[in-house]
């Protein structure tokens, strides 16, 4: 743990020599993208996500490594309870032209962790929705948004709705480490319809 801390320390202290002798936007990238990771790494996450906010608004670098900073930003607001800033980032880089990749729906699950902090369950039930729309179907995604939309249907105690969502999901297809957590819930539901069936 002291190496790693040192290792982070001497990133950090790098990091303004390194952007100097950066000639590219991609050398640039690189050097506040490793420095938000360090920052991170030290618990320091609003200067994290200024960091990566920095990395990701940088001219010429790939939608992939823009998508990936904001995902780490998002993330370190989300770990600095700057839930409010991590769901509206969450919103606004979950939408995407083409097919969805595995950032997009890591930033849609951080989305909706925000707004179950916030208390905001019309939105954390949005957001898992859409999870469950744009994932391929039978994806770990895809089941993965069916055991938020359920959680939050419980929550919002839209028993009905749940049982409905329950008998649609083949439990067959879901995949091994989710059936537990989609079981629990789904007892929760039926219990509260008092349906032991």
């Amino acid at each position: 743990h002291c190496y790693s801390f040192a290792k982070y320390k001497r990133v950090l202290a790098i990091a303004p020599y390194a952007l100097k002798l950066s000639s590219t936007n991609e050398q640039k990238y690189k050097v506040s993208y490793y420095k938000g990771l360090a920052l991170d790494a030290m618990f320091d996450f609003w200067p994290a996500s200024q960091a990566f906010e920095k990395a990701a608004n940088l001219a010429g670098i790939t939608p992939k490594q823009a998508l990936q900073a904001r995902f780490n930003q998002i993330e370190s607001q989300y770990s600095n309870k700057l839930y409010i800033s991590a769901l509206a980032n969450a919103e606004k880089y979950s939408v995407f032209k083409s097919k969805p990749s595995a950032l997009h729906f890591h930033i849609l699950l951080k989305g909706f962790e925000a707004a179950r902090e916030l208390n905001k369950r019309e939105k954390a039930l949005e957001l898992a929705r859409k999870m469950v729309k744009i994932s391929p179907p039978d994806s770990a995604w895809h089941y993965r948004g069916r055991i938020m939309e359920l959680q939050t249907l419980c929550q919002m105690k839209k028993y009905d709705q749940g049982k409905k969502l329950i008998k649609k999901t083949n439990v067959k297809k879901l995949p091994e480490p989710m059936r537990s957590e989609f079981f629990t819930w789904s007892g929760f539901c039926n219990e509260k319809c008092k349906d032991f069936k």
